[in-house]
């Protein structure tokens, strides 16, 4: 298994999401989303691309498939959750709510906090997708996760964020968004 550790800067306004990818110091990476539209330089290669932001493009460059706004509302501290579910139930026993729709079930454990401490997303009896999340710190006001991991498990792919630093609601100038 191959082991990269690196740093990321994340950084969001309501339409566009640019994604930073450092190792060792050395920009790697940059992923915009803008729109409706997924921009990627890969500084190594010195290659550009450019594709629709559907679900299949957005998961080749992050590790779990997201549907843009799911992808958004994760960003913005919110759990992604199932698209146009059509029942929710609370399970006492489990400390869970159970989301479904037609071919997808969502599990969202809560701690006694009502906090989320994992999500779990099968698609036709079987698990696809699990995320936990640990560590919640606070900041202006703000609770957060600092430790995310995600288990792609239709892939067979584990991934691990540490969040060192966070800040929220700095000015961003429009130039930070052009990855050209």
């Amino acid at each position: 298994m191959l082991r990269i550790k690196g740093n990321m800067n994340i950084y969001f306004t309501n339409n566009k999401i640019l994604i930073e990818t450092f190792v060792l110091g050395i920009k790697i990476s940059s992923l915009l989303i803008k729109n409706n539209t997924i921009y990627f330089k890969d500084y190594v290669k010195n290659k550009f691309k450019k594709k629709r932001a559907s679900r299949n493009n957005i998961a080749r460059y992050i590790p779990v498939k997201l549907s843009l706004k799911q992808f958004r509302e994760m960003l913005k501290g919110a759990p992604p959750l199932i698209e146009n579910y059509n029942s929710a139930e609370y399970d006492r026993k489990n400390k869970r709510l159970i989301l479904k729709n037609s071919y997808e079930v969502q599990y969202l454990y809560l701690d006694s906090d009502k906090e989320i401490t994992k999500i779990e997303l099968y698609k036709k009896n079987k698990k696809r997708l699990e995320i936990s999340l640990s560590k919640v710190k606070e900041k202006e006001g703000i609770s957060y996760s600092s430790k995310i991991y995600f288990k792609d498990y239709k892939k067979n792919v584990r991934s691990k964020m540490k969040i060192t630093d966070i800040n929220f609601n700095i000015p961003l100038k429009n130039a930070i968004f052009n990855i050209k």
